[in-house]
């Protein structure tokens, strides 16, 4: 057998494969501690992969498989399961056909937990653009709630990693104008306490949380929004007598003033952008963890960036972290 019993698989898909995706995971596992860590299998069309291999210069060596076989693997390479459906592709250049074959990567990830979750550690999904997915007629949210209805589980959290504290979202990938009327009672609790229970599982401890508001200044009692003073104070009282450490809320705008003085363990976002611009700024090695999944299952904190695609300057601080993460929690 190819593959030492002693190591586990980590299951990538490669994303749009007109972004900075081929490039980062090519740097990432050029690097051979960061190889040797775990067997490294890549859904995805091998002849992007080598293009880009070659243009890193990178001595990176690739074994090309047809199907999911744990006795086909090899260490000391990538794996990849190459579907052959982006030949055409040109980095920097996303279109309908690029957003079509980031979707296959992913439909043929999911099939392979279906049948061998058992052989993986975590799935690792590197960025897609919605836009181009939904150019071939098929809505996508993201991937997190992609995966949620594929595997029929009630609720998934996004919480984003960082070395300092982690960041819970509320709400993900809404409209802004649906935000208020969005936060329900009985959700955010829920929320809170799965991610709590988390803690307690992964870290033996019991996580000292704070929330933001939603509102400007927290609502100001009231004077500017309501759903300070009608949800979340109320929320705060309940969980407080039930043993859960959880204050604020907080007028976001202030809170990271003093960033460094900051001693949570999770901090509850009300929406998308409120706390990420910080986080992704001040935090390069941030990573996008879903809790409630059958598995483990993370991504970086970066974008398909088709901008930067192909010149060789995408950072890969992300994806490193979020393979030792997938490599040292123990929540499944």
């Amino acid at each position: 057998m190819s593959r030492s019993k002693s190591k586990q698989v980590i299951l990538y898909t490669l994303g749009d494969p007109a972004g900075i995706s081929p490039e980062i995971i090519v740097k990432v596992l050029s690097k051979r501690k960061v190889l040797r860590s775990a067997v490294h299998v890549i859904v995805a069309d091998e002849e992007i992969l080598k293009r880009t291999r070659s243009s890193l210069k990178s001595i990176l060596k690739f074994n090309s498989v047809n199907k999911f076989n744990i006795e086909d693997f090899k260490e000391n390479s990538l794996n990849i399961i190459d579907l052959k459906n982006a030949g055409n592709a040109k980095i920097g250049v996303p279109s309908k056909y690029t957003g079509k074959a980031s979707l296959e990567y992913l439909k043929e990830a999911v099939g392979i937990l279906e049948k061998y979750s058992k052989d993986i550690r975590a799935l690792i999904t590197l960025p897609v653009s919605k836009q181009h997915i939904e150019l071939t007629g098929i809505k996508f949210k993201g991937h997190t709630e992609y995966l949620k209805n594929r595997f029929k589980v009630s609720s998934v959290l996004m919480i984003f990693l960082t070395n300092k504290f982690d960041v819970l979202l509320y709400t993900r990938h809404i409209p802004l104008n649906n935000v208020a009327k969005s936060i329900k009672k009985p959700e955010l609790t829920s929320s809170i306490l799965k991610a709590v229970d988390f803690y307690r599982a992964t870290y033996r401890h019991q996580p000292k949380i704070s929330i933001l508001g939603l509102n400007p200044h927290a609502g100001e009692g009231g004077a500017i929004g309501k759903e300070e003073q009608t949800i979340i104070i109320p929320l705060i009282k309940k969980l407080k007598k039930n043993g859960i450490d959880i204050n604020g809320p907080f007028p976001a705008d202030g809170f990271f003033r003093n960033l460094k003085n900051i001693n949570d363990d999770l901090i509850v976002s009300m929406y998308h952008d409120q706390v990420l611009p910080l986080i992704k700024s001040v935090f390069p090695d941030t990573v996008n963890f879903s809790l409630g999944l059958p598995f483990l299952r993370f991504s970086p904190n970066y974008g398909t960036a088709f901008n930067i695609a192909g010149v060789g300057i995408a950072e890969t601080d992300s994806l490193e972290k979020a393979i030792e993460y997938a490599l040292k929690l123990k929540c499944r």
